[in-house]
């Protein structure tokens, strides 16, 4: 009979590895990119920087509440479409507003 092994795998990987240097309506900013998220997520704090850069009103929210980090959950106060420039390339997102 064989002894017990235990694999321990780690699926995580360090915050810092997955922020991104980008420009979102000419205004310079660091981004957490998360490519197994379902949704794109701004705070109201950061879009009130971008003022007047962007329109003043927002979407109605696709969904109330998302989930976060550690099954936090965040109530969504509307919904944004920004353009995001990544190396030069212009992206289009819609994101939901914390």
């Amino acid at each position: 009979m064989l002894p017990e092994s235990r694999a321990v795998l780690a699926f995580t990987t360090p915050i810092d590895k997955n922020l991104l240097n980008l420009r979102i309506h000419n205004l310079q900013c660091t981004a957490l990119v998360d490519s197994g998220a379902t949704v794109s997520c701004v705070s109201l704090a950061f879009l009130q920087k971008l003022r007047p850069r962007i329109q003043s009103h927002y979407n109605v929210p696709k969904y109330s509440f998302v989930f976060g980090m550690g099954e936090e959950k965040h109530d969504v106060i509307g919904s944004v479409e920004l353009q995001l420039f990544i190396n030069g390339h212009a992206i289009h997102q819609t994101f939901h507003i914390l």
